[in-house]
């Protein structure tokens, strides 16, 4: 082995890279605020194609999330 003294510091930087890749993914929440944007958004992640997208993006604009946000 021509390089002896790289093995040892090449294995800890091994085993802690691979360490920080297991942390958990966060999931965005939405808080439950009962509005019309809330209830759209609701419809649409269940899988309603029958959601009207115009009115979701102008009842964002109405709703608490929006001004929370703004």
């Amino acid at each position: 082995m021509k390089y002896p003294n790289l093995l040892l510091p090449l294995a800890f930087v091994l085993v802690f890279s691979f360490s920080a890749m297991g942390q958990a993914k966060s999931k965005i929440v939405i808080p439950k605020l009962n509005d019309k944007y809330s209830e759209l958004v609701s419809k649409a992640e269940a899988g309603d194609t029958d959601v009207d997208f115009r009115e979701m993006r102008f009842a964002l604009l109405d709703s608490k999330q929006y001004r929370l946000k703004a």
